[in-house]
């Protein structure tokens, strides 16, 4: 809400990543297109600020990789933005940048208030989305968030065995309102690689997404 998503699109992605609402690709089975992303709204976001008892804002970091990844061609660059944007609701933001290995390595020890990262899918199931950053099983390996939810886990093992009787991608889809409701962070961009494959599957598998973590 308090992040220009459009902005950033425009900025750094030449207007051409798809603006990110769900924690999976919109070429995936399951997407579920009819939920609403929060709209850019600094007035509401202020307010909610208040109501979290932090009417003049607070202040913290936000942690980025120091090289550029296919899906953040200019993390620095993105993380200042993200920072002029927070300023205008009262939160002021020291941006960290940090060496890729290091990072990868403090991001999994639970140690950024808050972080850039994104994920490249590689086999076209949702579930490498989901379970994989998302599950509790994932914490301090790919789930960086350090999220953990006995209920979300329950629907991905069950859309797991689902996926068996070949039921799964709608089983996911029909509870796709749960991860609106989830303290993850903002998702950013969908963004395809800007190279060639002569497998058209590839094209609907190397499927980038980046996103912005902040710590609850």
């Amino acid at each position: 809400m308090a992040v220009d998503k459009q902005a950033l699109n425009k900025a750094f992605y030449d207007g051409k990543a798809e603006i990110a609402k769900n924690p999976m690709p919109s070429n995936f089975l399951g997407y579920n297109n009819a939920i609403k992303d929060y709209p850019f709204d600094l007035k509401k976001a202020k307010k909610l600020l208040a109501e979290a008892g932090y009417p003049k804002g607070f202040s913290t970091e936000l942690w980025t990789m120091s090289n550029p990844r296919d899906y953040m061609p200019d993390p620095e660059k993105t993380a200042e933005a993200i920072q002029a944007n927070f300023a205008k609701i009262g939160v002021k933001v020291k941006i960290d940048t940090i060496e890729w290995s290091t990072y990868i390595e403090k991001l999994q020890k639970n140690q950024a208030p808050m972080y850039l990262m994104g994920w490249t899918g590689d086999n076209g199931d949702p579930d490498n989305f989901l379970y994989t950053l998302l599950d509790k099983d994932s914490m301090g390996t790919n789930n960086l968030s350090f999220y953990s939810n006995d209920k979300l886990h329950s629907v991905l093992i069950a859309a797991q065995q689902e996926k068996q009787k070949r039921n799964g991608p709608n089983f996911i889809k029909r509870r796709r309102s749960l991860f609106m409701t989830m303290p993850l962070g903002s998702r950013l961009f969908l963004q395809k690689p800007l190279w060639l494959a002569r497998a058209r599957s590839m094209d609907s598998l190397q499927t980038l997404q980046a996103a912005m973590c902040l710590r609850t």
